[in-house]
């Protein structure tokens, strides 16, 4: 057995607690490439990024691993501990990383995906970072995959929900006419005219960007996809909408609005549900971006 197999064989039992105990830097490197799409591939990540502080060394091989990383299981899996809160060693080398893989159209677009979610949560405290993504996500290709084009859907609306940007709708314009990705960017426009509404004085400026993302909403949950986010917002500003034209309604007014509120809460509390037990079906962006 050559050094690089008792390597593996370590880490695949879980002895990652020293790993330059285990091998040299230049056979954890050749052994990380290798595990790299394999469940002991997240465990090594998570070991050579926490030793890092101690041997800098391992930190390229972390860099190394997650590069080829082609199983979109795998990167979602370290993509949540990221947004988890994991404590990266360098995000600077690894915002890198994550923008090369991002571009990467070779990739199974899960795998893009997951680098996108990852890579902007950690621009959150860099202005400069989250410009790159910004840039990354304006330049997006409409003739990419449809299925990665609706991620940038949804992560240019949590960039547009901190900031006014007419680029960034104008994207989202662009994207409803990419099938896979119409619902988001649908949702992502009437989000967009929701804050609107929020952040307006004069009234009628509050009921124009009302009856905006209502339109939006409607449009979302027409795609086809169930989209309880959608029905729920949409029956949320429905309700607002319908006690001011009324000038403030019944209890039996609100009724048929009440029902649809509750149930796309319903609905989407299932769908948690299923998240919790490991069958994702939406994955969802709710990050602080401060600035």
């Amino acid at each position: 057995m050559d050094a690089v197999e008792q390597i593996r064989n370590a880490i695949e039992s879980g002895q990652t607690a020293n790993l330059t105990a285990i091998g040299s830097l230049q056979d954890l490197a050749t052994v990380s490439v290798e595990l790299a799409d394999e469940l002991a591939g997240i465990d090594l990540f998570l070991a050579l990024d926490d030793q890092a502080r101690e041997v800098p060394g391992l930190w390229p091989i972390a860099l190394s691993l997650l590069d080829a990383i082609t199983e979109a299981g795998i990167m979602t899996e370290i993509s949540s501990q990221i947004v988890g809160g994991l404590q990266i060693y360098d995000p600077v080398t690894l915002h890198q990383t994550l923008i090369a893989k991002c571009r990467n159209k070779a990739l199974h677009y899960a795998v893009r995906a997951q680098a996108l979610r990852s890579g902007i949560y950690l621009a959150q405290d860099s202005r400069a970072r989250r410009g790159e993504w910004k840039g990354l996500i304006l330049s997006a290709d409409p003739a990419d995959d449809g299925n990665f084009l609706k991620y940038i859907a949804a992560s240019a609306g949590v960039l547009l929900a901190h900031t006014h940007d007419s680029d960034l709708r104008d994207l989202l314009h662009d994207l409803l006419k990419v099938p896979d990705a119409e619902d988001e960017a649908a949702q992502q426009l009437g989000m967009s005219h929701l804050n609107d509404a929020l952040a307006a004085q004069a009234p009628a400026a509050v009921v124009g960007a009302l009856r905006e993302a209502k339109a939006w909403f409607s449009r979302s949950s027409e795609q086809g996809e169930e989209r309880p986010d959608a029905n729920l917002y949409g029956a949320c500003v429905s309700l607002l909408l319908d006690f001011h034209e009324r000038k403030g309604a019944s209890t039996r007014d609100l009724k048929p609005h009440l029902d649809a509120i509750i149930a796309s809460i319903t609905s989407i509390l299932c769908e948690q549900a299923f998240q919790n037990i490991g069958h994702p079906t939406r994955v969802v962006w709710q990050w602080n971006i401060e600035g």
